[in-house]
């Protein structure tokens, strides 16, 4: 049986992205072939909408089940199973056309601002000078599992950019659950993240600075 295509988008996010950088630079990247600007909003739009539209499996830490699952006693006594789903992650990130999957077992995203945004200085007399900062950009912490795609994604992108000073991405990071939007055209990994090996699965987290961004709610 043929799969069936999946077309549908979001158009108001199919606009947001053609009028940025994102369109230019995934048709740079190897692999992709667009004709235009247009497609490559149109085939991004539609990669996101089908995101919302599946789910992931996400390894938790050994003997934390009654931390994700509540403990109620509203099950028939003679019940022998429960069934329970959750649904805990619903932020979409893509770096370029990768889109970051395996998200870690706690806080996986961090954005902060590197500006000191708006600033006061108050005279003797009581006359207030503000200050604007003309820094936007901003430091963003991804954390996934050790197995996660995104890992070898960003470690070649470090590569690259050591090698060829070509490794930067555009960034794009969404609130499903709110308004929460976060874009910016430029984007890099710092360093490898750090290692560590045990017999359970761990995180790895990784430091991304961007150029300017826009963080919209």
């Amino acid at each position: 049986m043929a799969r069936i295509k999946h077309l549908h988008y979001d158009s108001a996010e199919m606009r947001t992205l053609k009028q940025s950088s994102i369109p230019a630079a995934i048709m740079a990247s190897e692999g992709t072939h667009f004709d235009s600007a247009e497609d490559a909003s149109v085939f991004f739009a539609r990669e996101l909408d089908h995101v919302k539209a599946q789910s992931y499996d996400v390894e938790y830490p050994e003997l934390t089940a009654l931390h994700l699952f509540p403990q109620t006693s509203e099950a028939d006594p003679g019940a022998e199973t429960i069934t329970y789903y959750t649904y805990d992650k619903e932020v979409t990130m893509a770096l370029g056309s990768h889109i970051v999957s395996g998200y870690g077992d706690d806080t996986f995203v961090v954005i902060d601002p590197n500006g000191d945004g708006i600033t006061k200085r108050v005279g003797c007399d009581g006359e207030i000078v503000r200050s604007v900062s003309p820094d936007d950009t901003y430091v963003i912490k991804i954390t996934v599992l050790q197995t996660s795609d995104s890992n070898s994604f960003l470690q070649n992108k470090f590569n690259q950019d050591q090698k060829t000073g070509d490794g930067m991405f555009p960034v794009l990071i969404k609130d499903l659950r709110g308004g929460m939007v976060f874009s910016s055209d430029a984007g890099w990994a710092v360093k490898p993240s750090s290692r560590q090996f045990s017999k359970e699965s761990q995180n790895r987290e990784w430091e991304i600075h961007t150029g300017s961004g826009i963080l919209n709610e």
